[in-house]
Formats: structure tokens, C-alpha cells, sequence
């Protein structure tokens, strides 16, 4: 179904607009309600003003990467950035919403289409030294305009790793398995290598842990 007036209204000017959609994903059939997500991932300056409001932690800044308020936001855990989309009115992307976002509903390879990744497309590990600006490279947009999907930081999305529980006919709005301890991450990172940057790109990381190549973007249903 097309996107309406009323649900880009909802969405506000800083997110992209995905329909409710019904298609293959792989070996599945899923299913998932409208949804808006982040065009950028969470900058440092939001998450200041998340500090600010005292519903997030002060995080640690072992590279000094956190120093520009137009920074994406990393060494959070996966429940610290569930903290900032709760407080941001929003949640986690689950991990099919997150691939419909950045590989669209036929299944491209990257949310530009079929071409490799370069540094005119995403920040990957030949195109400098660590992350840069949220959105500096708008070449590698997805049709629906959000951005750094792939490259940059990776991003934690909602769904534990492993094996989605088995279901007969269409998953709808799928949240992964019950159990685990490690979470999904997704997009690949200022440290993959080109070749390896895709909309496919997925690793398996405690959700413990805090890294300064991993951080997130909020989705909020429609």
C-alpha cells in the first residue's frame, strides 16, 4: 500500500517512511506494519540531550569519537540504545524491519542497488580513519532516503541471534527467537572491508558488550 499524507505527517522531516509490506525474505514469508525509521543513526547530540533529561547513561569515549554532537552515537549496549528509542517516543528496528529498510522489498543487495560499496556510497575501511558525520555520504541513500545504512557505524537491531522460531504461512512482525544472549547487528562498519559492505552484512555480538564501531537508529510504527 502507498505511504499516506498522514503517515509522512507522523513520521516527521528525520525519518524515512516504509509501508506495511508482505514479501520473501530468503527461505520465509514475512510481514510487517508501516513503520518510520531514523534517516541517520542516533548522533551524539541526541544522546546529550537524552543525558540532559536523565534517561541515559554518560557512556565511556575510549577514541574520542563522541566529540561532535553530528557523530553517530557509539559504545552503547544493546539495552542502552533500547533506553534512547524508549525515550525518543520509539523502539529498536526489529531485524526484518531493518533489512526491508535497507534491501527493499526485492531483495537488493544494498540500499543503492546491485553496485559494490565504495567511499561514494559508505563509509567502509578504506575511506578514512574511523566514523564520520551522520549522513555524510548521502550517495548510498535508499530510495525511501535513509542513510549510512550500510557503512559507518553497524547497528544494533531488536532481534536476538540465532535462528527465527519456526512458523507455518506468513511471520508477522517477527522479533526473532525468545532466548540468547547476543543480539544482532547489522549494516557493517567503518571497519569492514568494501567487498564485504551490504545490506546483507549480519554479526552476532553480546548484547553486553559496547563497542566503538556499533551504534543504532529508532523506528516507530505507524
Amino acid at each position: 500500500a502507498p505511504v499516506t499524507a498522514a503517515q509522512r505527517a507522523a513520521a516527521g522531516v528525520a525519518r524515512a517512511v516504509l509501508p506495511a509490506a508482505t514479501w520473501r525474505l530468503g527461505s520465509r514469508w514475512v510481514s510487517v506494519g508501516a513503520f518510520a525509521i531514523d534517516r541517520t543513526e542516533v548522533t551524539v547530540g541526541a544522546w546529550r540531550r537524552c543525558v540532559a533529561a536523565g534517561s541515559c547513561p554518560t557512556l565511556s569515549d575510549p577514541l574520542s569519537a563522541m566529540t561532535r554532537d553530528g557523530m553517530p552515537v557509539v559504545n552503547v549496549t544493546h539495552a542502552q540504545a533500547a533506553m534512547y528509542c524508549a525515550f525518543a517516543g520509539a523502539r529498536l528496528p526489529t531485524d526484518v524491519e531493518w533489512s526491508l529498510a535497507a534491501r527493499g522489498l526485492e531483495g537488493r543487495r544494498s540500499p543503492w542497488g546491485t553496485r559494490p560499496a565504495s567511499c561514494a556510497l559508505a563509509r567502509t575501511s578504506g575511506c578514512g580513519d574511523g566514523a564520520t558525520m551522520a549522513g555524510a555520504t548521502p550517495g548510498g541513500a535508499s530510495p525511501e532516503g535513509a542513510l549510512d545504512l550500510v557503512g559507518n557505524v553497524a547497528e544494533w537491531v531488536h532481534d536476538r541471534a540465532g535462528a527465527p522460531p519456526m512458523v507455518r504461512g506468513v511471520e508477522r512482525d517477527p522479533t526473532g527467537p525468545a532466548e540468547g544472549a547476543t543480539r544482532w547487528v547489522r549494516g557493517a562498519s567503518f571497519r569492514t572491508p568494501d567487498g564485504d559492505a551490504n545490506g546483507l552484512w549480519r554479526q552476532a555480538v553480546d548484547a553486553r558488550e559496547a563497542r566503538v564501531d556499533v551504534g543504532f537508529r529508532c523506528v516507530r510504527g505507524l
